[in-house]
């Protein structure tokens, strides 16, 4: 199982990367051209140091993979996880019914390398 989700999991993670440079200001065409040398259509500092919207997600996701996240209760899968950052509804690990009131921008699942789906195996 480990071979399939590995791809998943770095293809979702360059996706959200590429996704988020490239919604960044980055230069402007006029900075390629040697416009910056005119103040007046250089563009500001505030207008290119920055993304222009910050971006919600989260960085640090464990399943039920991960053997210390099903030793807490947690019975999603990456799949499940993927559903719920995307802002469909999802029953929880307790069994209530669960969506977030906005999607999430990205998400990495973190699951451990150690011991990985064993506990899909044992339970």
């Amino acid at each position: 199982m480990l071979s399939l989700w590995t791809p998943l999991r770095f293809s979702v993670l360059v996706v959200g990367c590429c996704w988020f440079v490239s919604s960044c200001s980055g230069p402007s065409a006029a900075s390629e051209t040697g416009a910056e040398a005119n103040p007046s259509t250089a563009p500001s500092a505030a207008a290119t140091a920055h993304p222009a919207r910050p971006l919600w997600g989260d960085t640090h996701l464990h399943t039920r993979r991960s053997y210390d996240a099903f030793a807490a209760g947690n019975t999603l899968s990456a799949a499940d996880a993927f559903r719920l950052a995307l802002g469909e509804e999802v029953t929880s690990s307790t069994g209530v019914k669960t969506r977030l009131s906005r999607p999430l921008d990205f998400l990495a699942i973190a699951d451990h390398a150690e011991g990985f789906g064993i506990m899909d195996e044992i339970a």
